[in-house]
């Protein structure tokens, strides 16, 4: 009871769309719970404009997208707004594909999506085959870093999985590789790292793809931390790089400057594009 109560919280006081189309999140928010109590079989529900998406119990990612529209409001506006058909993005950390589905499904770029665990990959998978965009993506079953090798990770999370320096019952091997080796000398115009605490460690790894000028933006969880004191932050490599922190609100389509790092998503940007966004998308 309490943790419903929470989700009614956040989703008709806390997040952006929800607080605008209350009953609307509520209503999806009673059928999925609905559902999943009485069948609980994964469901293919319609999402944003032609595409699907896969909800199942235990996949918080896919059924906080279909209560609020956007989980991640802005930034997935963002995305919406920035990528054009051909161009290229890159989901570090892509757990079930919900910023692949919007890349390569509503805006037709192609998508490198990078998830390592198993169960994710899975869905991943799934919901790719069931928009069709087997020829717009790419799937990497491995962890990023620095430099290429084999780590663990954890498999029982969900989507707060994350490397771990030892092996155990609950962690997995796998394979590790760099940002740049993956891309593989394409040039991604936008990149989102979700990776629990070791996104320093995949920005080391990307060296000469945050080079490239048609990189344009990065949408980055835990700007501001960094996994040892003795390494750069996120955010400090990415000033080093050139970008610029940067808010976007997805009602006004307006991006306007960050002092910086968010508390939890944030958007860098190269800087002239701070001034010259309205007439570019």
């Amino acid at each position: 009871m309490h943790k419903a109560l929470r989700m009614l919280h956040f989703i008709t006081r806390q997040h952006p769309w929800g607080r605008r189309h209350p009953l609307q999140a509520c209503w999806r928010l009673l059928r999925w719970q609905w559902h999943a109590r009485t069948s609980a079989t994964p469901k293919l529900v319609p999402w944003i404009g032609n595409a699907k998406i896969w909800l199942a119990p235990g996949l918080p990612a896919a059924t906080g997208n279909y209560y609020l529209h956007l989980y991640e409001y802005h930034d997935m506006q963002f995305l919406l707004r920035l990528l054009q058909p051909g161009q290229y993005f890159a989901d570090v950390g892509a757990n079930i594909g919900s910023y692949t589905i919007l890349a390569s499904a509503v805006c037709q770029a192609h998508s490198i999506a990078i998830e390592p665990v198993p169960q994710s990959l899975h869905w991943l998978q799934r919901n790719v085959e069931a928009n069709q965009i087997e020829g717009l993506t790419t799937l990497v079953q491995a962890a990023l870093s620095h430099s290429p090798g084999q780590g663990y990770i954890t498999q029982h999370l969900g989507a707060m999985n994350h490397l771990t320096p030892q092996p155990g019952s609950q962690s997995l091997a796998v394979p590790i590789h760099t940002l740049d080796q993956v891309l593989q000398g394409r040039t991604p115009t936008l990149v989102k790292i979700d990776v629990e605490g070791a996104e320093t460690l995949v920005l080391l790894g990307a060296n000469h793809t945050l080079q490239q000028p048609d990189l344009l933006a990065l949408i980055v969880e835990n700007a501001g931390h960094s996994p040892q004191q003795d390494q750069p932050t996120p955010h400090q490599l990415l000033l080093q790089h050139g970008f610029a922190t940067a808010q976007y609100n997805g009602f006004t389509n307006s991006l306007l400057p960050l002092p910086g790092p968010a508390h939890h998503n944030t958007l860098y940007v190269r800087p002239w594009l701070l001034n010259s966004w309205p007439q570019i998308n």
